[in-house]
């Protein structure tokens, strides 16, 4: 089986939520005077803060793996022999996913092992299962 790459979703209100900001701080120094390049310098390393924390944001199914890229921090692999389930859900937890309309992916006695949120979730959980071995 080849390995295939999911992109993640991405919710518009969650990108304002974190573009708002430093959109915001750039304005100000802009349009004020005496602070302005501290302003104009908090915004910029605001904005290039949020995009190495959160691109890119990816989902890997490899024949043997899991591998999920989120910005610089996240960069975990989970074996497919732990993964026992995946299912829709929109659970607002923290995790590598621009979005909360997520796949949740379960180990054994149904342990939540991590949130995704691929773009297309219902291709992302049949191919995901279609790799999963034989229980």
């Amino acid at each position: 089986m080849m390995d295939k790459i999911y992109s993640s979703a991405a919710d518009w209100w969650l990108v304002a939520l974190m573009v708002t900001p430093p959109v915001i701080m750039l304005a100000a120094g802009v349009t004020t005077k005496e602070i302005r390049w501290v302003m104009i310098g908090g915004g910029l390393f605001t904005t290039g803060l949020i995009a190495v924390l959160t691109l890119p944001c990816r989902y890997t199914l490899t024949k043997d793996a899991l591998k999920i890229r989120g910005g610089i921090l996240v960069n975990s692999t989970i074996p497919l022999t732990k993964i026992h389930n995946a299912e829709k859900t929109h659970n607002p937890l923290s995790a590598p996913a621009l979005s909360i309309n997520r796949v949740a992916i379960r180990g054994a006695n149904g342990k939540l092992l991590t949130l995704i949120s691929p773009k297309d979730r219902d291709a992302f959980i049949a191919d995901l299962k279609s790799r999963l071995p034989e229980r």
